[in-house]
């Protein structure tokens, strides 16, 4: 996804070509879709890694794992969440990446996950 976004809101950092990425580590990110009222997951990788997302938005302690769809070169998500701050993850295989563009927290278990801020629509 590269140029105009249209009515899209990045946050926590820009929308950057896969190509000009120079760690060899997966680029991963979310943006605010405004018109559904979306969050928008992303995470650019192969097809052949399935990618859930990870998502700890709710009152119940247990997370939301949604499994993502591939869509030219990316594994996007697509969730309506609740106003407010939530943790997330991508989950490639058993490992659990988080998004070097937004804030981290540290769970319980001394995993890292980042931050997103759901707007009050």
């Amino acid at each position: 996804m590269s140029g105009d976004h249209g009515n899209e809101t990045t946050v926590f950092g820009k929308f950057r070509e896969a190509e000009s990425k120079s760690s060899s580590e997966p680029e991963v990110m979310h943006w605010y879709d405004p018109m559904t009222r979306e969050t928008v997951f992303e995470r650019v990788g192969t097809s052949s890694n399935p990618t859930t997302l990870v998502c700890n938005c709710g009152p119940t302690p247990q997370p939301l794992e949604v499994p993502m769809v591939w869509s030219e070169g990316r594994w996007l998500a697509r969730l309506r969440l609740p106003d407010g701050l939530h943790c997330y993850g991508f989950r490639a295989g058993s490992r659990l990446m988080r998004d070097p563009e937004a804030g981290s927290v540290r769970t319980r278990q001394g995993e890292r996950l980042s931050l997103v801020v759901v707007p009050g629509w």
